[in-house]
């Protein structure tokens, strides 16, 4: 999910990202949900982590990836 600047720093990524996250697991049956942000982007990072994301290691440099694996 990407953002337009206009709906940036609004909470849209706060709303937005559990709704496709238990839609991916309860619907698609995903096991696992990957999301990325640039290195730069520190509210990227704390929307991540806020929602349950955990940090993963991306061979990109430049990106930080986070990762969310579905509840038993």
């Amino acid at each position: 999910m990407m953002l337009l600047p206009a709906w940036r720093s609004c909470g849209a990524a706060q709303e937005v990202v559990p709704s496709v996250t238990r839609h991916a697991f309860d619907v698609l049956g995903v096991a696992k949900v990957a999301a990325r942000h640039v290195d730069a982007n520190e509210a990227g990072a704390r929307v991540m982590k806020a929602l349950g994301f955990h940090p993963e290691s991306l061979a990109e440099a430049g990106w930080q990836g986070w990762y969310r694996v579905r509840e038993a």
